[in-house]
């Protein structure tokens, strides 16, 4: 059986936890031993090799590792792919890609965003789908706060929209219902219901 760049070659036992353990070969000639599930869900592909030499090439090609640009980049593939960031469950769990033109190259990304000006971050236009250049821009910190809570849904009524949704239906600012439900911590039916007079 073959997945990914590796082929197995034999069964190694089992891990503390009876899982097992199998040896494989990898296409680049090294010999692995990985546990058996990792295979199935493939989150294991190669003996380490195709990491590796990601790594090497983007440290070779564009000689921007140290840059914002470049720190941008690794934060946003983390987000997505690498199951330890704190920001995974956000992101990659919650099925949030990058398209196939920056995933393996730093340079169409830095092509198509540029250099990120001073004091911006990348930020996604639709929060429901995923990095590429038609849906994501440099934003100030501020707007990305700002962006991340219109985008948060808020349930009332049985009904789930976000929050600028809420604001125009209820014939809100969307500033003042912003301000009632994050600052001031107020339940979404007060929030909505009670007269601007009144507050």
């Amino acid at each position: 059986m073959r997945f990914g760049m590796l082929k197995i070659t034999g069964i190694a036992g089992k891990d503390k936890w009876r899982a097992t353990i199998v040896n494989t070969k990898c296409a680049c000639g090294n010999d692995h031993s990985t546990l058996f599930k990792l295979l199935l869900r493939g989150d294991t592909k190669s003996c380490g090799c195709l990491a590796r030499e990601m790594r090497k090439s983007l440290h070779l090609t564009h000689g921007k590792t140290g840059t914002k640009a470049y720190f941008c980049y690794r934060n946003m593939l983390n987000r997505c792919y690498y199951k330890k960031s704190k920001s995974y469950k956000d992101y990659g769990k919650r099925g949030i890609s990058v398209c196939n033109r920056w995933k393996d190259s730093f340079e169409n990304f830095l092509e198509d965003m540029g250099e990120p000006p001073e004091a911006m971050t990348l930020e996604r236009i639709n929060n429901d789908i995923g990095y590429s250049k038609e849906n994501c821009t440099w934003v100030t910190r501020f707007d990305q706060i700002k962006n991340r809570r219109n985008s948060k849904k808020l349930t009332h009524d049985g009904k789930t929209m976000s929050v600028m949704d809420w604001a125009k239906q209820f014939g809100l600012k969307y500033r003042t219902l912003s301000a009632r439900i994050f600052e001031y911590n107020w339940d979404i039916k007060t929030a909505l219901t009670k007269p601007t007079r009144q507050w």
